[in-house]
């Protein structure tokens, strides 16, 4: 039997335009990769509870503004993620990496040209056709 683990996913955009990533650590799948922000939803979380609570704890911003943006389905050795990614155009905080991540803000060209874990390729298409 699969595991199913769903995913808050923040695409955190500033007003500049441009996108808020992270690095994913050592240690961890895809190493080395960058990520839009997010985690793992808890037991009794809504989606929405913990899209604010991962961006709090990962990277010290509040979403103030934001909607869904896309679902996306990927399975990795026997687990299907379900990421239920959201833009968030209005935040409250400055970016801070809490868990010792890298971060930067990129414009949607340079985020094309970081590599990225196959589920976020999705994000990246649909970016670039908004």
């Amino acid at each position: 039997m699969i595991e199913t683990i769903q995913v808050a996913v923040g695409v955190v955009v500033n007003s500049a335009g441009e996108f808020l990533v992270a690095q994913r650590p050592e240690g961890k799948p895809f190493a080395g990769c960058w990520e839009f922000p997010g985690g793992k939803v808890e037991q009794g979380e809504s989606i929405l509870e913990a899209l604010i609570r991962e961006l709090e704890e990962e990277i010290n911003l509040t979403p103030t503004r934001f909607e869904p943006f896309m679902m996306i389905e990927q399975i990795v050795s026997n687990k299907c993620f379900l990421l239920d990614t959201w833009l968030v155009s209005a935040y409250s905080g400055t970016p801070n990496a809490n868990e010792g991540q890298v971060l930067k803000w990129v414009s949607l060209t340079e985020l094309k040209n970081l590599t990225f874990p196959p589920a976020n390729h999705q994000i990246i298409e649909k970016l670039c056709v908004i």
